[in-house]
């Protein structure tokens, strides 16, 4: 919905527009090297959790949008901007050689760039209608009114006022998720050598990164065991590498869920695209959390049971 002159723009507005801020740095400098701390800035986000709410607004990840406006520009200059080399035409785009342009060329259009200009012709790219019609559907969002969808879903998530810091035993993973098993079978471990299974020790998972945004052997998800008291103490020199935290204290947005972690993890996109932007709110600069009830193997994974919480300022 557009707002006239008079009319004060909207908080889901005023994020969209800090959001289509950070789009225009990267469509306007495409030879410049990204810098997450400035494109965070723009966008009035933490760096903590900037790329998941790029990936939720674009429907793409940061890099894959920076990747599609580098090469729509380096497309155009080959037909059409002659006098200009391919070497030229690499540097201006990012790229910091001939080869490097290349080798995207050749993993996105199946040719080289001196193939492409000497077809002087549009190259048949299905990737690229795909990109803008994401684009052009983020732009949509910034002047139309919340569906009732949105508007159901803003009425599910809850605020939880000043919360005390929460002690936690944490082992954080960090590489492939397939390896994650192995992680977990060391947490339990833990856990039943210090007798505190999920019914007497909350679980929760720390989402340091966003699997689909960072490279396979640097991806990092926390896994935390709350500690009671009388338990703190039992850290020290334990074999499977738990190390004492805590979840920090402050407000924090909770969305129940129940189901799969597919799901689960699409609604964590969903409080960064529905939620966040009408909500008016401010991220800390600390992970989501997911504060795991119910789990597998106890119950099947449609019956799973989760709450996921997003930290306030």
């Amino acid at each position: 919905m557009k707002t006239d002159s008079l009319t004060p723009p909207s908080p889901a507005q005023r994020m969209h527009a800090r959001m289509q801020a950070v789009l225009s740095q990267i469509d306007r400098q495409p030879e410049a090297a990204l810098n997450l701390q400035a494109l965070s800035a723009l966008a009035a986000s933490s760096p903590c959790h900037f790329h998941r709410q790029f990936r939720a607004l674009l429907g793409m990840p940061l890099a894959r949008y920076v990747l599609m406006s580098r090469m729509q520009r380096a497309v155009a200059w080959l037909l059409h901007r002659p006098q200009l080399t391919v070497l030229e035409i690499a540097l201006a785009c990012g790229y910091e050689s001939p080869e490097s342009l290349s080798r995207v060329f050749r993993r996105e259009l199946g040719l080289t760039p001196s193939a492409l200009r000497r077809s002087a012709r549009q190259p048949d790219w299905p990737a690229l209608a795909q990109f803008q019609a994401l684009t052009e559907n983020f732009h949509a969002m910034m002047n139309s009114s919340p569906s009732s969808d949105a508007a159901d879903f803003q009425d599910q998530v809850r605020i939880l006022p000043q919360q005390p810091a929460i002690p936690i035993a944490l082992l954080i993973h960090q590489g492939p998720p397939a390896n994650l098993p192995q992680s977990l079978q060391r947490f339990r471990d833990w856990r039943r050598e210090n007798g505190l299974p999920p019914s007497r020790s909350a679980t929760y998972n720390i989402l340091f990164d966003d699997p689909e945004q960072v490279d396979p052997q640097l991806w990092r998800i926390g896994l935390g065991a709350g500690l009671p008291e009388g338990h703190r103490g039992e850290l020290a020199g334990n074999s499977q590498g738990l190390e004492a935290s805590e979840l920090a204290a402050g407000r924090w947005a909770c969305l129940s869920h129940q189901g799969t972690d597919a799901a689960l993890f699409d609604k964590v996109l969903r409080l960064y695209r529905d939620w966040l932007p009408a909500s008016g709110e401010t991220l800390r600069d600390l992970p989501p959390v997911i504060r795991r009830i119910s789990m597998e193997p106890d119950v099947p994974s449609q019956e799973a049971q989760s709450e996921i919480w997003m930290p306030l300022r």
